[in-house]
């Protein structure tokens, strides 16, 4: 055994270890010396607390580096026995989970970290953030669509009313078909989910549902029996995108006798080809002389084989007549695998030309048929007033098609494998010169405000010769109309992949500029004469790697030189069906409380401001194109690129009217130039919806507006 006074001695010499070690970043070391000392130290914990967070805080981040993301869950987990109510620790272990992809772990460390600091606005972030990844926004807007919810409700009782079926739910979500079937099924029912935020739901909700926590995928009938009818909402914009052909014909294979139905019967797939200057400018770059380029094609270089969009609010022309593609009949599991494996197995099909003009890409839409005899139907039809959870499939072309009145376009589809495939046979377009770029290149180009900026703004006198410039917007326009007049600029700027450098090497190239160095990610060199900074996000919320190297607020040469914010109240049902599911819309399904745990609000008792309130945030808001009234605005004095602020805020409004939530933007001040976000074709709007909306019954309605480095919080108070 150890004396007192060995321990202590020991003990001084490993914290002095302990500190040498962090001193010289060598936090594998550091760390565990800093264990022994809380060992050794136990009633001088408190004092150590701070210096060991900050050590676990970059272990951490060296770790995951690392790839060694067991040793980080094993010493944050270590560490929180030691300090078990540090807010940070919980936070900072909960955002690696995040990284890691595991946002219900993360969330429950996060619910613990808000509740010891429901001030802190990172926390509030990270919290938004594990509950957007744990249930997707989708689900509440879907659930809350009463079109689609009683076609199903009335399919399945029309299938089920004999008393008969053993029922397979697959994709059950919170447990909503499952309950339908519930109220006729008598010989059991299954459900899968394989999330187990949404399964926790269903079980909750269904005690008399068989809730199964796994892909569908990966069941026999050796785990849960054989079924008779299988219902399932799988659907995404394009139909199959979900994995839909796998996994009903898996079920077929695996889980349904022979004799099964499946809800829905049926579907037919639609395509149409259309025109819209506006959809166009996110895919492909338009052409604009002060570029100086001329026959090149440059276009988004894509993750996905299509995007998803609501083309009942946005401005599209329909070019050719809309096609039936295909009628896929969910109960002969034969054409499904035909479909699933065989390229050829829709038939080639050709496109009327209804009107003149540009074929920039195909819409794809479908009707989905609930019962056999087609008397139930859903469709996803743009032009008609039916369900508002789905938007319509975009298949973009790279090289858009000018045609005639009464032309024909030949087309292919495909779905081999999940993967949707639409090709032009005829006619056949070529390009000698095609790019592939980011899509923010894409609409930085395209948002000819944006160019104006860049092309006008007034820079100060520099007495040197060699200037030394740093651009870091997403296409370095700043730098190259500054090179383009003075050919004495040292040039770097910030090209985050090696497709981009290609095209901004070869603009710069057609405009006479040779060299530049680049840089990967964001980072600020105080050295540089004149620095252009991208404080946005194209989501329309701050950039927090701008935000934390923003150290030089006296910074003559910094450009934008002033950040103002905007807000709309505003009235928009739309809004909250996003975040809240209302438990009339279920026809009688209780899941809404259990449900709007996920949604992401803030504590109604914040202490700073005494603000009584619940706010969810909500990114990639175009006002153009979607549903509000406005019902009061304001826009703010303060600067926001160089000051935090916390403050309250009256707002004069219209009175009657429910405020569901705020809208906000920015303005970007270049002294003799400003440019607003406010539809922007590069930066989208952001919100803040309220969880509670308020009815207004006075003039004015008191907001509240927190802004610390990147994060800013808005929501209203009483008081």
């Amino acid at each position: 055994m150890y004396s007192d006074n060995e321990k202590r001695k020991v003990g001084l010499t490993c914290l002095l270890k302990a500190r040498n070690y962090a001193r010289i970043k060598d936090w594998a070391r550091a760390f565990p010396h800093y264990l022994m000392c809380l060992e050794l130290f136990p009633n001088d914990r408190r004092n150590l607390e701070d210096e060991f967070t900050d050590v676990l805080y970059q272990l951490g981040i060296w770790l995951e580096s690392n790839n060694k993301l067991t040793d980080i869950c094993k010493w944050y987990i270590t560490g929180l026995q030691y300090f078990p109510t540090n807010a940070n620790l919980l936070n900072h272990f909960a955002e690696h989970l995040l990284r890691i992809e595991e946002p219900q772990t993360a969330l429950t460390y996060l619910e613990t970290a808000h509740r010891l600091d429901p001030t802190s606005l990172v926390i509030d972030r990270n919290l938004t953030a594990a509950k957007l990844n744990t249930v997707p926004r989708w689900h509440y807007r879907m659930l809350n669509d009463c079109k689609r919810n009683e076609a199903f409700k009335v399919a399945i009782s029309k299938a089920l009313s004999s008393g008969c079926g053993k029922v397979l739910d697959i994709g059950t979500g919170c447990g909503l078909l499952s309950f339908y079937a519930s109220q006729f099924s008598t010989t059991g029912i299954t459900a899968i989910e394989s999330s187990n935020a949404l399964a926790n739901i269903a079980k909750s909700s269904l005690p008399q549902v068989n809730v199964v926590t796994k892909h569908s995928t990966s069941l026999h009938s050796t785990d849960i029996g054989l079924h008779n009818v299988l219902i399932t909402e799988i659907f995404d914009a394009a139909l199959f995108g979900e994995h839909a052909l796998e996994t009903i014909i898996h079920a077929w294979d695996n889980l349904l006798d022979a004799s099964s139905t499946v809800i829905p019967h049926s579907a037919d797939l639609f395509v149409t080809g259309f025109s819209s200057s506006d959809l166009l400018k996110r895919h492909r770059l338009c052409s604009d002389p002060r570029l100086g380029l001329s026959n090149v094609c440059v276009t988004q270089r894509l993750k996905e084989p299509y995007e998803a969009d609501n083309l009942k609010r946005r401005p599209v022309s329909y070019i050719t007549n809309t096609y039936k593609a295909c009628t896929v009949s969910f109960n002969d599991v034969t054409q499904l695998k035909d479909i699933y494996s065989n390229v050829d197995a829709i038939a080639n099909f050709s496109l009327h030309c209804v009107n003149s003009g540009s074929i920039d890409g195909f819409a794809i839409w479908f009707n989905l048929y609930l019962d056999e005899e087609k008397t139930n139907v859903i469709t996803t039809d743009p032009r008609e007033n039916n369900v508002n959870c789905w938007e319509q499939a975009m298949i973009y072309l790279d090289h858009p098609i000018a045609v005639d009145q009464n032309d024909e376009i030949t087309v292919k589809l495909s779905c081999i494998k999940n993967e949707l495939k639409l090709t032009v046979l005829q006619p056949v377009s070529t390009c000698s010169h095609c790019f592939k770029v980011s899509g923010e290149i894409i609409t930085y180009l395209n948002d000819t405000s944006l160019i104006n900026i860049c092309e006008n703004v007034h820079l100060p006198q520099l007495s040197k010769t060699d200037i030394k410039v740093l651009d870091l917007n997403p296409f370095p326009l700043f730098a190259l109309f500054l090179a383009r007049r003075n050919s004495n600029v040292t040039l770097k700027c910030l090209v985050k992949d090696v497709q981009d450098f290609e095209f901004i090497n070869f603009v710069f190239k057609c405009n006479g500029v040779d060299t530049f160095e680049m840089c990967q990610e964001v980072e600020i060199d105080s050295s540089s004469d004149l620095i252009f900074i991208n404080p946005l996000l194209t989501n329309g919320t701050l950039d927090e790697s701008v935000f934390l190297q923003l150290t030089r607020p006296d910074c003559v040469n910094l450009f934008p030189k002033r950040l103002y914010l905007h807000i709309e109240v505003v009235e928009s049902e739309y809004l909250h069906n996003c975040c809240r599911v209302d438990d009339r819309n279920l026809f009688g399904h209780k899941a809404a409380d259990l449900m709007n745990e996920y949604s992401v609000s803030v504590d109604s008792n914040r202490r700073y401001l005494t603000e009584r309130f619940q706010v969810y945030e909500h990114w990639e808001i175009e006002p153009k194109y979607f549903s509000y009234k406005s019902i009061g605005s304001i826009n703010l004095s303060a600067d926001l690129l160089h000051n935090d602020i916390s403050t309250k805020v009256p707002v004069t409004v219209v009175t009657g009217r429910t405020a569901n939530g705020v809208l906000y933007w920015f303005t970007m001040d270049y002294i003799t130039h400003s440019f607003t976000t406010y539809n922007s074709l590069h930066y989208n709007n952001a919100c803040f919806i309220f969880s509670q909306p308020k009815y207004l019954t006075d003039q004015v309605l008191q907001l509240t507006v927190r802004k610390e480095n990147s994060l800013l919080h808005v929501g209203y108070t009483d008081t």
